[in-house]
Formats: structure tokens, C-alpha cells, sequence
């Protein structure tokens, strides 16, 4: 979100190294002590960003302080840390969000209604690709990772299958390093299948792909039709039904989505602030953060 933005105001930043971020985005914002950030009690929302080992503890703090929470993805690397974080939160009545960017984004709210209304009849596959295309340089920064670039990037896709099917039955993930051609140990290849009662959900996960971003794809399969979002951002929706339903009519057509697209993390935080100043809970619950945290870490052997 701009800080152009009339839905919040910034307070300020707290770098624990004492200095600004060497980030543009940081020019102008007043950097404050943690003791400003967490003793203010003007400020009601702290968004966490961080390595990932340290992001949980900072979050506990905020929320020791009673301040809503967003954390930036993936929220640590263990699964107990971040549980006794949500329960601690949801204990005081607190607002806890991670920061997966899409499922607030135009393409995958139309997706998930066509789904949920029932326009594609029976939901029996979802299939979803989140690639990339990294050099040797970014690759590095993979080692925090276990299982490389499926816990960085595959779970923006596995919040997805879980926002629309929520918990799976069974899972599975696979796991290749090398497949890319760099001489290093890093997980750069990777799938994930989510069994459900009456569906799969395929999740794959690549670091070296051209044109990446253009094949980053959503897609939901049902008996009467599919509804297939690539590229995810900006988002491009088709859908073929097998007969006309709701606003749709039979056969393929392209949807029409807002024109420029939504930013990332702008839903996330508009629905965030709805939530705060109307004292409801956010959309996506306690629950739905667990349960996701708690199904990559299957995937992943509890590895991250």
C-alpha cells in the first residue's frame, strides 16, 4: 500500500541495527526506538518484516504490547513458536495477519466465487505454479531454507488451496536440488499434492524459469467448468463454463478485472483496517493462518 493511502498513517520504523533500511521506500519515514514503536499508544498496528528466524519473537513483542499484528511471510521456520503466537493473540483479542500477498487480489476473489457459488460445479483439481528465475547471488539466501524455494514461494500457492478447500486429508511434497544446473545444494525444484475427499490441489515450485512471473497460474477445475487465473499478477482470469451461471455465459470468456492492478498487500491491509475499526475479526481467521503454517510444515516434513 502507497503511503499515499488515507487508510493509514505511519508512524514510524524501528531497524534493530539502528539505522534506515537501504530501501526507497523507507525515504521520509521517522525511524523510531522499540520502545517508541511499542509504548505508543496512538499505534495500533505494527507490520513485521525481518529474517525469518527473528520475525515470530518480534511479533510476540507487538503483541505483548497489544498492537494487531501483519507478519511477513513465512511466519519462522517451526510450527510451536507461531501457535503459541496466534493463541496468544487471539487470548488478548488481537489481529493477526500473514502477509501472503493474493488472496485479497481482484482475480482470485472471481476465481474463488465462481468456485464457491457453485458456477464450476463439483471443485475436483486445483493446479498452481509459482516460479521464479534467480541467480546464484539469490540462491544463496535459499540455505535458510530446507527445503529452498518451495518454503519461500510455495506457500503463497498452498494459502490459496487452503483459503478454497481448507485442510487436506493427505500431502506430499517432493523435493530436487540441481535440476537448474547450479553446482550448489540448494532445493530448486518441488511439488506438493494436497489429497482431499474428492479433489487434488497440485502445487509446483521452480527457481529458474524464463518469463516466470507471466506463467505464475491459479487454476480451479470443476464438473461444469474452470476458472484459470495466469498471470496471477497483474491478474488475467478466464473461465469456460458448461452453461451459463450467474453473471457468466456458456463456453470461454475473459473477466473483466480492475485496470491497473491492485498491489500486492494492498487487500491484505485494507481488510485489516476494516477489521480494526469495526472490531470484527478479519476474514481469514486464527484458524486459517494455523492451518496453513501447520500444512506447509507437512509438506515439508516439518523441515521449512
Amino acid at each position: 500500500m502507497k503511503r499515499a493511502s488515507d487508510t493509514f498513517e505511519i508512524a514510524g520504523a524501528y531497524e534493530p541495527e539502528g539505522k534506515p533500511p537501504d530501501n526507497p521506500a523507507f525515504n521520509g519515514i521517522k525511524m523510531v526506538s522499540e520502545d517508541q514503536l511499542l509504548n505508543d499508544p496512538s499505534i495500533q498496528l505494527i507490520i513485521v518484516e525481518g529474517q525469518v528466524d527473528k520475525t515470530v519473537p518480534w511479533a510476540r513483542k507487538a503483541i505483548a504490547a497489544n498492537k494487531h499484528v501483519h507478519l511477513e511471510r513465512p511466519p519462522g521456520v517451526e510450527m510451536e513458536p507461531f501457535r503459541q503466537l496466534v493463541e496468544e493473540a487471539r487470548r488478548r483479542k488481537l489481529l493477526i495477519q500473514v502477509g501472503y500477498p493474493w488472496k485479497f487480489s481482484p482475480g482470485v476473489v472471481a476465481a474463488f466465487e465462481a468456485a464457491q457459488k457453485g458456477y464450476l460445479g463439483d471443485v475436483y483439481m486445483v493446479r498452481a505454479t509459482v516460479n521464479t528465475d534467480i541467480d546464484a547471488r539469490a540462491r544463496a539466501s535459499m540455505q535458510r531454507f530446507k527445503t529452498g524455494i518451495f518454503y519461500d514461494l510455495g506457500p503463497y500457492m498452498v494459502d490459496l488451496v487452503v483459503a478454497l478447500l481448507g485442510k487436506p486429508k493427505e500431502v506430499k511434497g517432493w523435493f530436487h536440488h540441481d535440476d537448474s544446473g547450479f553446482q550448489d545444494n540448494i532445493i530448486d525444484n518441488s511439488l506438493a499434492v494436497l489429497e482431499y475427499p474428492k479433489a487434488f490441489a497440485v502445487v509446483s515450485c521452480n527457481a529458474r524459469q524464463a518469463g516466470s512471473r507471466e506463467q505464475r497460474q491459479f487454476e480451479i477445475i470443476g464438473t461444469d467448468g474452470w476458472a484459470n487465473l495466469q498471470p496471477v499478477e497483474p491478474g488475467r482470469l478466464h473461465l469456460h463454463l458448461r452453461e451459463a451461471r450467474g453473471p457468466y455465459k456458456a463456453g470461454p470468456q475473459e473477466v473483466a478485472l480492475p485496470t491497473p492492478s491492485i498491489p500486492r498487500w494492498t487487500g491484505d491491509l485494507l481488510e485489516m483496517a476494516r477489521a480494526i475499526r469495526t472490531g470484527t475479526p478479519l476474514k481469514y481467521s486464527y484458524d486459517h493462518e494455523l492451518l496453513l503454517q501447520e500444512t506447509v510444515m507437512r509438506i515439508t516434513g516439518g523441515r521449512g
